[in-house]
């Protein structure tokens, strides 16, 4: 089943614009429509950029045809320059401008005049037939203009600042500008400010400059140094014109330091014929960068290279934003040799984004083995007139990489007497290298 979901939307510019999209799966063609339903002008204006927009990203090659649709006291070529023509949306494309010449006729005596754009024929898209329709109004007089500062900005994500708006003339009455807010490189996000794309700035009659809030948001996060917001003033209503520099940069300055990269635990013991260990290497906080951190086994530590394997050494750990923690695998052979317990170590180093806290890890291999020794035959005999005797052969169950020490005596309930009846040629421990 196909899921929908109902997306409404109410912008305000000095007039009233409301629609509903439809928000579907991507099997459904995006609609295209102007970004806004109406804009002003004066005979000042020069290059008027209109914006048309896509529901979301083209995913093939999107075209739409626009046309003047009337005039409204406006006269073709005397008023404006527009000739019928085609946007072309290219792939990753959702955003295009239609430039409209405004021009200057020197005639003192015209009143507001309007003109209106259609768009017709999509290929590869629908048509919103809601805001399918733009009107230019071109004012009698020189209307105000709306800039930001040309200058980039910067804050710490600790001390807030604000965006500052600026006409160069006083508000006709009350007037809007929407800002779009887009990141720079590297780029800022919702999660580092307030301000949203598509923000409703307010003059009132009168006003010259408005505050709008960035809200840094002072996030316990790493992140790069210097994350650049963009912020750009998109549309206003019929009573300003954008002026000339409507897009600034602005720097955001983390405060975060960044976290440690460590063994969780720096010792740990497994059995020679346990799972083997998985060891945790972890930060001490999330970061908003990525973490890389190399790890490699010691060859100084005591455990032959058959014995134990760290997989993957010589290797490198990444944490992607938001992880914590990471694992290495450490897998044992479990033999049938007694041997003293041997010690592997992991070593951490060139952290990447964080520094290293805990970088050595000892891992115990606990030996699980045991040399039993036993006589070969529990009896032996031989003539007491034999002169070669009898050799009593003692032997391990099996192999040792130690030095085995066996002491050995005679038994309390002997009935023969030593030195008469014999002689033990062999003196006590035996001793196996």
């Amino acid at each position: 089943m196909q899921a929908w979901r109902r997306l409404a939307v109410v912008v305000v510019l000095g007039f009233a614009c409301s629609f509903e999209l439809d928000l579907q799966d991507n099997s459904i063609a995006p609609s295209v429509a102007f970004e806004f339903t109406m804009s002003g002008a004066d005979e000042m204006s020069g290059v008027l950029m209109i914006p048309v927009i896509l529901s979301r990203p083209a995913e093939e090659e999107i075209s739409v045809d626009y046309k003047l649709l009337n005039g409204n006291g406006a006269t073709p070529d005397v008023d404006f320059e527009l000739r019928t023509g085609t946007l072309v949306f290219a792939i990753g494309e959702y955003r295009k401008e239609l430039p409209v010449t405004i021009k200057n006729d020197l005639d003192e005596s015209e009143m507001v005049e309007s003109f209106d754009i259609a768009l017709s024929s999509p290929i590869n898209a629908t048509l919103d037939e809601v805001r399918a329709i733009h009107s230019v109004r071109i004012a009698d007089h020189i209307l105000p203009r709306v800039s930001v500062g040309t200058a980039p900005t910067m804050s710490s994500e600790a001390s807030p600042s604000m965006l500052t708006v600026r006409l160069d003339k006083p508000s006709e009455g009350e007037s809007t500008v929407v800002v779009g807010f887009a990141g720079g490189s590297p780029a800022a996000t919702g999660a580092d400010v307030t301000i949203t794309d598509g923000t409703v700035v307010t003059f009132a009659n009168g006003q010259m400059m408005a505050l709008v809030p960035i809200g840094e948001k002072d996030d316990a996060l790493d992140e790069e140094d210097n994350e650049i917001a963009v912020f750009t003033l998109r549309g206003a209503s019929p009573n300003l014109v954008l002026g000339a520099t409507r897009t600034l940069y602005h720097s955001i300055t983390d405060n975060d330091l960044p976290p440690i990269v460590r063994f969780n635990n720096a010792t740990a013991n497994v059995a020679e014929n346990g799972l083997g260990e998985t060891v945790t290497v972890s930060l001490s906080t999330a970061s908003g960068r990525q973490i890389r951190v190399d790890f490699i086994r010691d060859g100084n530590d005591t455990a032959d290279g058959g014995d134990a394997t760290v997989i993957g050494s010589p290797g490198t750990l990444t944490f992607d934003p938001g992880q914590t923690s990471k694992t290495i695998v450490l897998t044992v052979n479990n033999d049938a040799i007694d041997e003293d317990d041997e010690t592997v170590l992991v070593n951490l180093s060139n952290a990447v984004n964080a520094t290293l806290g805990t970088a050595t890890h000892t891992c115990n291999i606990i030996d699980n083995d045991i040399a039993a020794v036993s006589f070969l035959n529990s009896t032996s005999s031989v003539d007491e007139d034999s002169a070669g005797g009898v050799n009593i052969t003692v032997r391990l169950a099996t192999p040792s990489s130690k030095t085995v020490t066996v002491p050995f005596s005679l038994n309390s309930g002997t009935t023969a007497s030593e030195g008469s009846d014999f002689a033990i040629g062999t003196a006590s421990p035996l001793v196996f290298p």
